[in-house]
């Protein structure tokens, strides 16, 4: 371990000294030792110079020894040792290395005896590999992960992969996937700025992609906001023309007119499909393919299905609020409400009661628990004259006598219901995941304000000597338009 040890001997200036004479007499002070060292940069290229320097006051004698076979001191036969008050140095190998500083100094208890640390780092050569085990047959749909190998000590990546998706990447290892056909380049660029070095290495014809043995399937299909039904295939397609005919549309049990069909403008492996007439999200939606022209960039025609339901676009008003109606957070946003009254009922966020995700709520209560629950923070807006479909997912572990359980929406001041949905009877003898629904329309002459409600669960009491235990999952509010 190396040690500072120095220690400074200040003399005061000497007191004046009234002599019977009536002359002064100056007392010299004792001598100064002030141990200091500085120097350049010491993270440099390989070949690049340091200068280190003795900047200190009072010293008798200062040996810099360096590593052998290191460095090079300039205008010195001794490339290990020096005694120079500035010494310059090129350093020839790449590497850490500790330069060793030592002094006595004219005060007997001051000595220093340190290092300075040194990094040499070696000239970048930009180098990668990948996890394909043959470039000249890349199947289209293939992913490549490309990794850094470059010399150097590089921290700044530049990829450009023609034919790839992304075609420029920043990262250090990306991920490439190639749909395209054809012979393409790729060039990797490795640098850094302090201090600076860069190395570009290109390699020319380097992937050929291939059609790929694999089916175009689908992926899945959605419905937008705006009537657009997105059909998602596993790879991308050439342009679509005159495919309105490959696709039947079956619309709240009816035919639905085919307008349009081509090929998303952001996705190449995205068809968007348009009717002629307006789709609700409470319509049951099919869609059928019959093989047409959809044929992939790697000439590949795309299978058919039939009657596929869509997911439709459904705006979950929680979860866009923050709220965490899917537990996946914590139970962010809830809490046993100021009307809570009874017992030591509890409310816990449980891997063991999730319907879907890690986790669940878990409402527990105790034999003597009155009136269970929790609430939300005021958390929506919603707007008077609007329908809306609000639902959540159940399960009864043990009921303990409770008649039921229901969940509301409030308007948090002063305190009024605007919409209940209540689950009870029999079925809080079911032990099994249950969903529980309804659709709730808001008077549009309810002149309450809607912009702040909040979300509340409750429970009755528990009967006499009786303990319950509920889950609840999957909380979901949505504007529901009816036909």
């Amino acid at each position: 371990m190396k040690k500072i040890i120095y220690k400074l001997l200040i003399a005061s200036l000497g007191a004046l000294l009234f002599l019977s004479c009536g002359e002064d007499e100056y007392i010299a002070p004792t001598q100064f030792a002030h141990p200091a060292i500085t120097s350049t940069p010491t993270k440099v290229n390989l070949n690049g110079s340091v200068s280190f320097a003795d900047l200190g006051q009072g010293v008798l004698s200062r040996t810099w020894t360096f590593p052998e076979g290191v460095a090079d001191i300039i205008d010195s036969d001794d490339d290990m040792l020096s005694t120079n008050k500035i010494v310059h140095v090129e350093f020839i190998k790449p590497g850490e290395y500790e330069i060793n500083y030592k002094a006595d100094f004219v005060v007997d208890s001051v000595a220093l005896d340190t290092m300075i640390l040194v990094t040499v780092l070696d000239t970048i050569t930009a180098k990668f590999t990948h996890n394909h085990s043959d470039l000249s047959k890349v199947e289209a749909g293939s992913k490549i992960q490309f990794t850094n190998a470059s010399t150097g000590d590089p921290d700044t990546y530049e990829w450009i992969i023609e034919g790839g998706d992304p075609e420029v990447s920043a990262d250090e290892n990306p991920l490439i996937t190639f749909k395209k056909l054809g012979t393409f380049d790729v060039t990797f660029i490795a640098s850094r700025d302090k201090p600076y070095g860069r190395d570009t290495v290109t390699m020319k014809d380097y992937i050929t992609v291939i059609p790929s043995s694999e089916p175009v399937t689908l992926k899945g299909i959605s419905v937008t906001r705006e009537d657009l039904i997105k059909v998602q295939y596993s790879r991308e397609l050439q342009p679509v023309v005159g495919e309105e005919a490959s696709f039947s549309i079956s619309l709240a049990g009816s035919p639905a007119t085919v307008s349009s069909v081509k090929l998303s403008s952001t996705d190449a492996s995205i068809v968007e499909i348009e009717l002629a007439e307006e789709i609700y999200n409470t319509d049951e939606l099919l869609v059928t393919y019959t093989p047409g022209g959809l044929i992939s960039t790697d000439f590949v025609k795309a299978n058919a299905f039939t009657d596929v339901q869509p997911e439709m676009w459904m705006p979950n008003y929680f979860e866009t609020s923050g709220v965490d109606v899917g537990f996946e957070n914590g139970g962010a946003n809830w809490k046993l409400p100021p009307w809570y009254d009874g017992g030591s009922g509890t409310l816990d966020v449980d891997a063991g009661a999730a319907n879907t995700g890690s986790f669940g709520a878990k409402l527990t209560l105790d034999a003597e628990s009155k009136l269970g629950g929790w609430e939300s923070e005021p958390i929506i807006s919603i707007e008077a004259g609007m329908t809306y479909k609000i639902s959540y997912m159940i399960k009864v572990v043990s009921r303990g006598g409770i008649q039921e359980v229901n969940i509301r929406l409030l308007v948090p001041d002063p305190w009024s219901q605007v919409a209940r949905i209540w689950h009870g009877d029999g079925s809080l003898n079911d032990t099994e995941w249950r969903k529980v629904e309804n659709i709730v329309t808001i008077p549009a002459d309810d002149a309450r304000d809607l912009t702040t409600l909040k979300i509340a669960f409750q429970t009755g009491a528990t009967a006499a000597g009786e303990s319950a235990e509920i889950y609840i999952d999957d909380v979901s509010f949505v504007p529901w338009e009816v036909r």
